[in-house]
């Protein structure tokens, strides 16, 4: 390393110096043999001109070389100025970073200058170098490296033909595994598909079943069904008793398995009474007569769209006519059922024709003037009808407000004998309590109930009545305040006397219902 950098030749101080004296430095630039340096000399440019020149190279060196003196002398370097200690070792920090700033910008320009035309240069070179060599071959040695060369190139093309082989080979196996992957789970989720839509089948066809049996089991329903979320829509069925308050938006909304269980009474009730005026009715009830009925659901006719499913059901009785009843009842309809992750169903949704299902009960039950409406508000109890109506408080001991007509001929009491008594008046030794205590029950959780049950008149003379017991709101809000009775007399031959005592006993009697209405509180009452 000379003065000034690396040198050629000898004429470098300390380097490979040349005749002419000229040195390069790291980065690859000449400079005077002097051993000029942008630091130490910046006056000095690449036009050679002073400390006053205005050439912006003035911070490179001169492409000129170095300075000769006479005897083939160098010019010695000029002396750099003397500064203050202070100053000096700052000023030479500053000048170590720009000299190595200056390096690296030298460095970038000299890689920048490689281009492609020097590359293509170098590559004809030795192309040039290779067809001089083999210029210089005999015939046998041309022909041994062409049979060299033709060798590497088969045993290349060889190996390329290998690779993309096995590479193909590769790609065709995993292709092959990703499609059977894809195969698998495919086929996998059709069968959990299949598998989810026969549960969620068994599931509606047991909601259906469940609720024409008229199950009131709390425990059963609950494996059906969203406890927290579920949610009944249905039109409006002015021939069920039902509260006032699911009236929402001209439909009726149930919410909870309460609401459910207590519109599954109601159903109930209603396919009980179908025909019940006709004659042939009450002769079948006093033999404990029950009209079945039933879901009709045929699976191909339940879709499945995601967690929503759509099916058609047929509603239908199946002895009605056998039991009283003029026709048998039929009611088409659809469901759409929404399910949750559990397979449990969240909302149902019923749709079908109440008109003309109104219109089947009224020919059900034959000739008459009523319409088979239930009431459910306490205006609509107190119309004038055939049946033989009762009003109650819901208050304990479920005071009597109103008897109508029908009633008093059945009982014998009048409105004002009646009016602020409790039913315990109709009952005697043959009331079943045991029925009486059920009813009570439901009538406490405000829901529909009927039972079959043995009362007394005023003279003392016993009557087998159907019961059923509707609760009603008042006309001005939803909330439960009255309770309706409504008492069919099914036969009074039905008891007889015994031989061994002067007693009245009852025959035995199949019970149409498993439900009572009686405050299970109040005392027995037997008037004579």
């Amino acid at each position: 390393v000379g003065a000034g950098g690396v040198g050629h030749g000898s004429g470098g101080g300390g380097g490979h110096g040349s005749e002419s004296g000229v040195y390069m430095d790291m980065n690859g630039f000449e400079v005077g043999g002097s051993g000029w340096s942008p630091v130490l000399e910046p006056s000095r440019g690449l036009d050679g001109g002073g400390a006053n020149s205005d050439s912006p190279h003035n911070s490179f060196p001169s492409a000129q070389g170095p300075r000769w003196v006479g005897g083939g002398q160098q010019e010695a370097p000029p002396v750099p100025p003397q500064t203050s200690s202070s100053s000096s070792s700052s000023q030479l920090a500053e000048d170590a970073n720009f000299e190595r700033v200056l390096r690296e910008a030298a460095a970038a320009e000299v890689a920048s200058q490689r281009t492609c035309k020097e590359l293509e240069a170098i590559e004809q070179d030795e192309t040039s170098r290779r067809s001089y060599k083999r210029k210089l071959m005999n015939p046998e040695e041309k022909a041994k490296q062409s049979r060299d060369r033709n060798r590497e190139h088969a045993k290349a093309t060889r190996l390329r033909k290998k690779a993309y082989v096995n590479k193909l080979a590769q790609l065709v196996t995993d292709l092959s595994a990703q499609k059977e992957k894809q195969k698998q789970e495919r086929v996998l989720a059709e069968k959990r598909a299949v598998e989810r839509l026969e549960v969620r089948r068994n599931v509606v066809h047991t909601f259906m079943k469940y609720r024409v049996d008229g199950e009131s089991d709390r425990n059963k329903w609950g494996v059906i069904l969203d406890e927290n979320t579920f949610s009944m829509t249905l039109p409006i069925t002015p021939y069920r008793s039902f509260n006032r308050s699911e009236i929402v938006s001209n439909s009726r909304v149930l919410t909870g398995i309460d609401q459910l269980v207590g519109d599954i009474h109601s159903l109930k009730m209603c396919v009980q009474s179908i025909g019940r005026r006709s004659e042939e009715w009450r002769q079948a009830h006093q033999k404990g007569a029950v009209i079945k009925s039933e879901y009709i659901m045929e699976n191909d006719e339940m879709l499945m769209q995601g967690d929503i499913m759509m099916a058609r059901w047929t509603f239908a009785t199946k002895n009605a006519m056998e039991h009283g009843a003029k026709c048998e009842c039929i009611q088409y309809g659809m469901l759409r059922a929404s399910f949750n992750s559990l397979n449990k169903i969240v909302m149902v949704e019923f749709m079908f024709d109440v008109m003309g299902f109104m219109q089947q009960l009224q020919r059900a039950q034959g000739p008459s003037n009523e319409m088979a409406i239930v009431p459910n508000t306490l205006e609509m109890a107190t119309c004038p009808t055939g049946d033989a109506r009762v009003i109650t408080k819901v208050a304990p001991g479920f005071p009597i407000t109103h008897v109508n007509a029908s009633w008093t001929e059945l009982c014998g009491y009048t409105q004002s004998e009646a009016e602020g008594r409790t039913l315990g008046m109709l009952q005697g030794p043959e009331t079943d309590q045991k029925q009486i205590r059920k009813l009570m029950k439901e009538v406490h959780k405000g829901r529909a109930s009927s039972m079959t049950v043995t009362n007394y008149k005023k003279d003392g003379r016993p009557f087998r009545n159907l019961v059923h017991v509707y609760p009603l709101s008042s006309d001005s809000s939803n909330d439960v305040t009255h309770m309706l009775g409504v008492l069919h007399e099914i036969s009074e031959g039905m008891f007889k006397m015994s031989h061994e005592s002067n007693e009245l006993v009852m025959a035995p009697v199949g019970m149409a219902e498993d439900i009572n209405y009686f405050d299970e509180g109040q005392a027995t009452q037997t008037t004579g």
